[in-house]
């Protein structure tokens, strides 16, 4: 038997997880995502969004999405969820200093719904391809992205509400809003 595990074990993984010294090889990286995969497209939009809304508000936050956006589509093709996450959180922080320079309500919000789309698109297309694999997750992962955007949709439209129908508490408004920044960032720092 151990002359046909050898045999087996081309160093590759192939050998249905035992090494030539008839242990467990540990488990092959999780492969990238495909460009034209419905859950990197859809990161890939959503960050790009996202460089869109923040990106006039200063050249501090364009180059934080934009490096944020790149980063996240590189960690998606590699398969490296840290790369996704620390593009998420460049993405975040330019939605946080875009909102610190004065950028509009609505261009922040849209920002930040985008870059938390950006993240959950890629982590959740990643997360599907490692576990049933790329053939036939496409419906699955665009009907999570499309779920989330709409739920992040409503909130934006519930904070759009209470921002327009404020009654001057801007100094309670931001304060939530830098709370609410710094828990987004520390989430996604911290998946």
């Amino acid at each position: 038997m151990t002359s046909d595990v050898a045999a087996d074990d081309s160093g590759d993984g192939a050998s249905g997880g035992i090494d030539s010294g008839g242990g467990v090889a540990p488990p092959a990286e999780t492969s990238g995502l495909d460009p034209t995969d419905s859950g990197f497209v859809a990161a890939t939009l959503a960050s790009v969004v996202a460089f869109a809304a923040v990106a006039p508000g200063s050249w501090v936050a364009a180059a934080a999405a934009g490096g944020g956006a790149l980063a996240l589509a590189a960690g998606g093709l590699r398969g490296n969820r840290g790369v996704v996450r620390a593009g998420s959180v460049g993405l975040a922080a330019a939605v946080v200093v875009a909102g610190l320079q004065g950028a509009a309500p609505l261009a922040t919000g849209l920002g930040a719904l985008a870059a938390v789309v950006a993240w959950d698109a890629a982590t959740h297309a990643l997360a599907v391809a490692a576990q049933v694999g790329a053939a036939g997750a496409d419906a699955v992962v665009l009907a999570h992205v499309r779920d989330g955007t709409l739920v992040g949709a409503a909130g934006l439209a519930v904070a759009a509400v209470a921002f327009l129908a404020g009654t001057g508490a801007s100094a309670l408004v931001a304060g939530v809003a830098a709370i609410a920044a710094i828990a987004l960032v520390l989430a996604l720092a911290l998946d």
